[in-house]
């Protein structure tokens, strides 16, 4: 089991002020883990058997959090960036087209809704989550 209360481990970890938080370099960790306190919450709501877990390939590329709710798979990256990386939308594109039952991703971010249509990615901006 993990901590996922971030006001306790900001207590526990002694970094309760944003500004200590934002250069210890500490702060995209606990933007993660306030999304997966969200997705706990989304699944918790649903009689229907979920999964939560992340995707990881030998060539390091990766997707944060995989959401199976059966049919359908959900795949979601998340950053605390306010502008999309290259590098996280490239394989959130590959997990797309390696898994048939996801058919679309999600990037939550401090930016912009968006939408791309060719990739099939919606961008959904931090606030508009729970």
């Amino acid at each position: 089991m993990s901590l996922r209360n971030n006001g306790l481990i900001s207590v526990l970890t002694g970094l309760v002020e944003y500004k200590t938080l934002a250069s210890s370099g500490l702060i995209a960790h606990r933007f993660e883990n306030w999304f997966l306190n969200e997705l706990s919450i989304w699944l918790e709501r649903d009689s229907m058997r979920s999964e939560i877990y992340f995707w990881r390939l030998e060539s390091g590329a990766e997707v944060d959090f995989i959401v199976e709710k059966k049919p359908f798979v959900y795949p979601f990256e998340v950053t605390y960036n306010t502008m999309p990386d290259m590098k996280k939308l490239r394989n959130l594109s590959k997990f797309l087209e390696e898994e048939a039952r996801a058919k679309w991703g999600y990037y939550i971010y401090r930016g912009d809704f968006l939408i791309d249509n060719e990739r099939h990615i919606c961008f959904i901006p931090a606030w508009a989550v729970g």
